[in-house]
């Protein structure tokens, strides 16, 4: 990934996480889409991840958007799969700033409709947000 240096082991990734990651104010969530897992010997295998993560630094103002690839070695230990070895290959990076403007809505509830509008043979319903943040 641009800007994290190579994780030798264990120690340099959690160096790495404490580094760059869990600071106050700062939420994440980051998954792995896509799976193709391939065995490719009674003890090993190798696996293509897609991977999305968002970002929001609070503190600082910004959101980050983030897609890629994982390419994955796995070990068979003891009746277990371990993770022997990971790349990643970053596809994407969009960071924003938001404007000083921006402001999360009092309530949610400000948020729900229940319309229902036809097009067709299809209805198209309003979803219900939990979190909104809009621009006044």
């Amino acid at each position: 990934m641009e800007g994290v240096p190579p994780c030798k082991d264990r120690d340099d990734f959690i160096k790495v996480l404490k580094a760059n990651g869990g600071k106050p104010g700062f939420y994440s969530l980051h998954t792995g889409n896509n799976p193709f897992i391939k065995i490719t010997g009674a003890v090993h295998a190798e696996g293509i991840w897609d991977a999305f993560f968002v970002g929001i630094d609070v503190p600082d103002r910004l959101t980050y958007q983030l897609t890629g690839q994982y390419n994955c070695k796995y070990v068979l230990r003891n009746g277990r799969w371990y993770i022997q070895v990971q790349q990643f290959r970053q596809t994407s990076l969009l960071i924003n700033k938001l404007d000083e403007k921006v402001r999360r809505q009092p309530s949610p509830s400000a948020c729900r409709t229940q319309s229902v509008r036809q097009v067709g043979k299809l209805s198209a319903r309003s979803l219900e947000v939990g979190n909104v943040y809009t621009n006044v």
